[in-house]
């Protein structure tokens, strides 16, 4: 296309199409694209570790019991009705524990 100003407007001139004469066609293969296969990671083991491992002592329990029954004993020396009652399970609860530790030595 050419193009003039022609005073106060553009004018456009076509020109004739020129046609091709040798048409040449290329052939290509067409890129063919794979998905990605991805693999995990192969299990890590790790080697057993050096000192003993302790699970705590194993005890017979008895100076859980005793420290229960005992403290049960000293619970129901206090209160009256419910609170004599109450007295007895705070009484053995507490015994319990405080017998526990002295058994264990900790």
């Amino acid at each position: 296309h050419r193009y003039y100003r022609d005073h106060d407007r553009v004018v456009v001139i076509h020109e004739r199409p020129r046609y091709i004469v040798h048409r040449e066609v290329i052939v290509q293969p067409v890129p063919v694209y794979r998905q990605p296969v991805y693999y995990s990671a192969p299990p890590q083991y790790l080697p057993a570790p050096a000192y003993p491992v302790s699970y705590g002592e194993a005890h017979s329990g008895w100076g859980t019991l005793g420290g229960a029954v005992t403290g049960a004993l000293l619970g129901s020396q206090l209160g009256q009705g419910n609170g004599r009652v109450a007295s007895i399970a705070v009484g053995s609860v507490l015994g319990a524990y405080v017998g526990d530790r002295l058994a264990t030595g900790r």
